[in-house]
């Protein structure tokens, strides 16, 4: 189990949940920022995981988190879920709420995909469905949906690290991945049930979730605050960590203090 979690740091928990096509290493800078003052812990779900075979859906993927807080000895935490990890995170709460101290949602919503995103979507995951390793076309097209135009034109190194990464995934794990976040609910109508401060940090660029897809969180949570980061896409923890870091470490700090 040590190999899918990073744990730093002790005091108040903070427990990061990556996106799809992703893994806990996006949260690397996060960890390594915030853990002089929190414990801080970044976690795999199952599709990084030998877990990785479907079907489970992301009520699964929440319940997975109460057993990793329990495994870990962390009664309560702050949840922050980029993403796919943002659509556990909301889940955790509202099944879980006993255990939730607050949500940090990173380039992540609460509305569904459009049937249209989910057909085509579906289309480019289908292509890699055999595939033992992701070839490298498959890769770049990842690159450019989660990689804001900014970091695109000023970072190729940063992109062209995770390009390689995504090289190293499996296929069929990204597939079975893919069918437990693309067809979820709207949960909308449930978000004022989750009493509780949440942030919401989301990249200018994103085109992945656009920025108003998030932003609307913020008149139907009870206790929200936005915050918008220029110059990043939908990897905005990744792109603009610095900033991201100070936003989080002023909303856990705000918790502390009650």
């Amino acid at each position: 189990m040590t190999d899918h979690y990073e744990e730093r740091g002790s005091g108040s928990g903070i427990v990061f949940m990556h996106g799809a096509v992703m893994d806990r290493t996006m949260f690397d800078d996060q960890l390594a920022a915030l853990s002089d003052e929190f414990r801080t812990v970044a976690v795999n779900h199952r599709a990084r995981t030998e877990r990785w075979r479907g079907p489970y859906d992301l009520w699964d993927l929440a319940d997975d988190l109460e057993a990793f807080l329990d495994a870990i000895g962390m009664e309560r935490a702050v949840i922050a879920g980029m993403s796919m990890g943002g659509y556990v995170a909301l889940r955790f709460a509202l099944r879980h709420p006993e255990r939730t101290r607050g949500i940090v949602m990173i380039a992540s919503t609460a509305l569904p995909n459009t049937p249209e995103e989910q057909v085509e979507f579906a289309k480019e995951f289908d292509k890699v469905k055999d595939e033992p390793t992701v070839p490298r076309d498959w890769a770049e097209w990842v690159g450019s949906v989660v990689f804001g135009e900014t970091t695109t034109r000023e970072r190729p190194d940063l992109v062209e690290s995770w390009v390689r990464h995504w090289m190293e995934y499996s296929g069929p794990s990204l597939v079975d991945e893919a069918n437990c976040w693309l067809p979820r609910e709207d949960l909308t109508d449930r978000l004022s049930e989750i009493d509780l401060p949440v942030l919401i940090v989301h990249g200018a660029e994103d085109v992945a979730i656009p920025l108003e897809r998030a932003t609307v969180m913020e008149h139907q949570l009870p206790d929200a605050r936005v915050a918008v980061v220029k110059g990043a896409g939908h990897t905005v923890n990744v792109e603009a960590a610095a900033e991201v870091n100070d936003r989080i470490r002023s909303f856990l700090r705000e918790i502390e203090a009650g």
